[in-house]
């Protein structure tokens, strides 16, 4: 759905330029919203699993049972 928004028959890359006029332009928020997705998801993964890594260190698992019973 987002890749089909941005293209525009005869549509050109939105850079202004000189002595040309009246040019059409394709749309760049589409690709610009998937990749701050992209960058999201991977930024909150990263996150998560650093979260999970520090947990195992400090009590040796992963699993919420076992930590609740070491406490």
């Amino acid at each position: 759905m987002y890749i089909t928004m941005d293209k525009v028959e005869g549509g050109t890359a939105p850079i202004i330029q000189e002595g040309v006029e009246d040019q059409i332009f394709s749309n760049p928020l589409p690709q610009v919203l998937i990749l701050t997705a992209i960058v999201v998801g991977v930024s909150t993964l990263s996150l998560g699993l650093a979260i999970v890594v520090r947990i195992s260190e400090c009590y040796g698992t992963i699993e919420e049972n076992e930590i609740l019973d070491a406490d």
